[in-house]
């Protein structure tokens, strides 16, 4: 049986913690939460008690709102 050679889905991260996410924005992680809160960025998903992730894909659509004129 021949076996094919795949690139795995998890080469690149489709969550980020809140650490991550200020790297990924080149932002302070304070900022991460404060634009949480302040709504500029969506909630994070709650993946326990002390495991907080941002979608890959928002974070995305974020800069994307940002270079097209929109809130910075």
């Amino acid at each position: 049986m021949r076996q094919e050679n795949r690139v795995s889905d998890t080469s690149f991260p489709h969550v980020m913690r809140a650490r991550q996410a200020a790297v990924y924005l080149g932002v302070h992680e304070k900022t991460v939460w404060q634009w949480a809160k302040e709504g500029r960025l969506p909630q994070p998903i709650r993946q326990g008690k002390k495991c907080s992730v941002w979608l890959v894909a928002d974070l995305d659509a974020y800069l994307a709102r940002c270079a097209n004129g929109g809130e910075a």
